[in-house]
């Protein structure tokens, strides 16, 4: 682990599990505090104690944030985080106080934020959340997810999920990954090092521009320049090559972990029924009992009742599909057809005894379907709010049956994300192979088996 990424992690959580965040206490004992004593919390703790202390973390001076800026239209962000070296704002943030529960509903606010001050990333934070945002074509996007409270407990071996240890030892793969994408992203040399690279290319040691018939290039150069014959040249595309990859296979991880937990969020979101009597799945599996068992009960073959169930599980758990609706009918068909003859034949009712027996086969196929139906317009609502979440957990799935399962051979989530991670990479890494391999002279083979072995 980096030490600048290792300082980060002192100087940001280190402070909030300090004894001296607030009145002697850490963050943690603070949120222990009733909801009436936090709810006016938003300016003296999580702007003060908690946003002010993270933009310092991550590299920017005080004279580098402004605080409650009024822009366009009267509105106020709590922080505008600009420095010399970039075009545009870097991030703007916007503070809830820390008894707010849904802190993704303030979204639009930030999104508004963000497009009136021109900035590509912000945040949303209160104190025991921060969830990190970037336009990506114009629309918002989900960049990260931070259990702030839960991260200061582990740093102070106060979860249980801390293992007995503290500090930096015990934050487990996923909080590291996610904190360390979280850095990667909005730390101050990832706005400032393009135009400091720039200036190095361009200007001499004295400041001038290079001379235009390229004289005082390399010669006079403000950094080492080394030609591709020479060996630096090698080590330092290894080194690079290396960094670079490490630091996106980290914000892919983190990337999948953020999207693995909105699609649980999301069958969360769509289990859910308006009445909040039951969920749709415990609803579902009450009503298809109930008619399995009337079936049973007047004598209907175990073969149909179980096509029956399977054809009610395939549309529950599938698609929504108009071909299987028609086949549970037709199979619903069969059995009040059994019913009718075994109540004609065995049990001797009348035609009006039969009818309503009839009736109550059908209605239980009914309420069965009209479930299914609302399940399925639930999914089709909540599909575009989730659709990257849904597209990601797919394609996840598909590569852990076909790798993790097969060659793997584990559930363990942290070893699951981390392959996943890799396995995106490798393209990139074949790439860099067949560069490496392409290079003329002697030593070929091994700068090419001193790249692997740092890459791998």
């Amino acid at each position: 682990m980096p030490n600048e990424f290792s300082s980060f992690l002192q100087d940001f959580l280190g402070v909030l599990a300090g004894d001296t965040f607030y009145n002697n206490a850490p963050l943690t004992a603070y949120l222990n505090r009733s909801t009436n004593d936090r709810s006016g919390d938003e300016a003296n703790i999580v702007d003060d104690k908690i946003t002010g202390v993270l933009i310092g973390a991550l590299g920017y001076a005080l004279g580098e944030r402004q605080y409650n800026l009024a822009h366009t239209g009267g509105k106020r962000t709590d922080f505008t985080v600009l420095i010399p070296e970039y075009p545009r704002p870097c991030f703007v943030t916007e503070s809830k106080n820390t008894a707010t529960l849904r802190l993704e509903k303030h979204l639009p606010q930030l999104v508004d934020y963000m497009r009136s001050r021109g900035a590509a990333r912000g945040m949303l934070i209160n104190g025991k959340r921060i969830l990190t945002y970037e336009f990506a074509g114009g629309t918002p996007v989900g960049t990260g997810d931070l259990a702030l409270a839960e991260l200061v407990a582990k740093w102070r071996g106060e979860s249980l999920l801390a293992g007995g240890k503290i500090g930096e030892d015990a934050l487990d793969y996923g909080d590291k990954v996610a904190l360390q994408a979280f850095w990667q992203r909005f730390r101050r040399d990832a706005f400032s090092g393009l135009p400091a690279l720039i200036q190095d290319l361009t200007l001499t040691p004295a400041g001038a521009p290079h001379a235009l018939d390229g004289s005082t290039w390399p010669q006079e150069s403000r950094i080492n320049i080394h030609g591709p014959g020479e060996a630096e040249f090698v080590a330092n595309l290894i080194n690079e090559s290396r960094e670079l990859i490490r630091e996106i296979q980290y914000d892919v991880a983190a990337q999948l972990s953020l999207r693995l937990a909105e699609y649980k969020e999301y069958e969360r979101e769509l289990d859910k029924r308006q009445s909040g009597a039951s969920t749709f799945t415990s609803e579902f599996k009450h009503l298809v009992a109930t008619l399995d068992q009337r079936l049973e009960s007047w004598g209907v073959a175990a073969g149909l009742r179980a096509s029956l169930r399977s054809r009610a599980d395939a549309q529950f758990y599938g698609t929504d599909d108009r071909k299987v609706y028609a086949e549970i009918k037709k199979a619903a068909a069969g059995a009040v057809q059994e019913v009718a003859a075994a109540l004609t034949g065995k049990h001797k009712k009348t035609k009006k005894q039969i009818d309503t027996h009839v009736r109550l086969v059908e209605d239980a196929v009914d309420a069965v379907q009209s479930l299914i139906r609302s399940y399925h317009a639930r999914r089709k609502a909540l599909s575009a709010s989730y659709a990257q979440a849904v597209r990601v957990h797919s394609l996840y799935e598909q590569w852990r049956e076909r790798v993790a399962t097969l060659i793997l051979r584990t559930d363990e989530p942290a070893r699951l994300v981390r392959e996943f991670s890799a396995d995106r990479l490798r393209p990139l890494r074949a790439d860099a192979d067949g560069a490496y391999r392409r290079r003329q002279g002697p030593d070929a083979a091994r700068l090419h088996e001193r790249r692997h072995s740092a890459l791998v």
